[in-house]
């Protein structure tokens, strides 16, 4: 099938992505993603592309998602230690080139040819960055509507890059605050909306978002998000963090067996756990 070309609304002023920098004033490890605890939940100062590409990729173990206050903008170590990367763009680059290629060809479309077509599309998502608000969402809703007419995705018969950006540029709205902000502004694009409540319910697309908000969910400025009003989670109790990347009703607890001895302690810990997280997150 023949892949959507972005056909931009309006004028909007043409963005540079950035590119890799070295950073004198933190060290960070290795495929190491830090974020700024206190980042507003928007695509400039989170890195929800890359970390759906991690994601889908299977990558995501690969990485260290960490909140650091210290860090203005999101960062990632580059794998051989060498410095750092700077914008989610480029991040979400850099891990799909380094993903297995069997990997992101059976869960993306990133064949040679598609890959033309999206950046065009992550051209254009990066040039809608300096648009208003309202600008930007009534721009690429009258794209997507045109653009999926006939069509699922932007780029043939599965999600890709191109998929990620434009939703990106919406605000990535898989939490239902951003959700509903957005559908309201498409309430005239059927297309753009089914696209969009399509790719908000997308489970590698509601976990990357929970890593993006929440990191490793070892600090006490973690998050959970509420990505539906009928799934809302109770607040965890004091002393407990959120699991890393969890959803509600995607999170499943074992009790493995080990040739250890007799039940102890440890194991009834494990078992307190294992059923509060499972009750936890439904």
């Amino acid at each position: 099938a023949g892949a959507a070309t972005p056909a931009p609304q309006g004028k909007p002023s043409a963005a540079k992505g950035a590119a890799p920098v070295l950073n004198a004033n933190l060290s960070v490890d290795p495929l190491q993603l830090l974020i700024h605890p206190n980042a507003p939940s928007s695509m400039l100062d989170r890195p929800f592309m890359a970390l759906a590409v991690a994601v889908l990729t299977n990558t995501d173990l690969d990485l260290t998602v960490n909140l650091e206050p210290r860090v203005r903008h999101a960062l990632l170590g580059l794998e051989d230690g060498s410095g750092t990367i700077v914008g989610d763009l480029a991040m979400a680059r850099y891990l799909l080139n380094r993903a297995p290629t069997e990997t992101k060809m059976n869960c993306l479309a990133c064949s040679n040819t598609s890959m033309a077509v999206q950046d065009a599309w992550m051209e254009y998502a990066q040039s809608l960055t300096q648009l208003q608000e309202d600008q930007r969402l009534k721009g690429i809703a009258m794209t997507l509507e045109h653009a999926l007419q006939t069509r699922s995705y932007l780029v043939g018969h599965k999600l890709s890059m191109a998929d990620l950006a434009l939703f990106a540029a919406l605000g990535w709205p898989t939490t239902v605050e951003i959700k509903e902000k957005v559908l309201n502004a498409l309430a005239d694009y059927p297309c753009a909306t089914r696209w969009v409540r399509m790719l908000a319910c997308h489970p590698a697309l509601q976990k990357a978002t929970q890593l993006a908000m929440s990191g490793d969910g070892s600090t006490n400025t973690a998050t959970e998000v509420v990505f539906d009003t009928s799934t809302t989670l109770e607040p965890l109790v004091p002393g407990m963090n959120p699991l890393e990347g969890a959803t509600p009703g995607n999170v499943v607890t074992r009790f493995p067996p080990e040739p250890s001895g007799y039940l102890h302690i440890g194991h009834a810990k494990a078992v307190l756990l294992n059923d509060y997280y499972a009750r936890h997150y439904k």
